[in-house]
């Protein structure tokens, strides 16, 4: 359950990904904008479906049902374990796509700045 769920994550990933590419090559504030707002969203999912396969591990490890204390302990680490790795890799595999929304935020902000200086000088020169 815990590998689909990362395999999930790791597709967002490259989603991520595309949409950064997208937006690192877009010329207009608001084609930059946009891409930025789906990537902030991929992002969130890719963080939420981290912590969903953290719980469903740390869940299944607790509900073994096995009367023997040794495999019990045994399960119940190693779900434990996969949990852990679970949400680190998902947080892992989130932070590429919080490193290019913070690049696309800086770019979004210049381009606007830059819309908005030539639209100002455009409109003193003709006034």
């Amino acid at each position: 359950m815990s590998v689909a769920i990362i395999a999930a994550a790791v597709v967002l990933n490259l989603l991520a990904a595309w949409f950064a590419v997208k937006g690192l090559r877009a010329r207009r504030a608001q084609e930059v904008g946009r891409a930025k707002v789906r990537l902030r969203a991929i992002v969130l999912l890719t963080l939420a479906l981290a912590f969903l396969g953290s719980v469903v591990s740390v869940v299944v490890a607790f509900s073994t049902g096995d009367p023997d204390p040794a495999r019990r302990a045994s399960r119940l680490a190693a779900g434990i374990s996969e949990a852990m790795n679970c949400g680190a890799f998902g947080a892992l595999a989130a932070l590429p796509g919080v490193v290019f929304t913070v690049i696309l935020a800086v770019r979004h902000r210049g381009a606007r700045a830059r819309q908005g200086s030539e639209d100002s000088s455009g409109s003193s020169a003709s006034g």
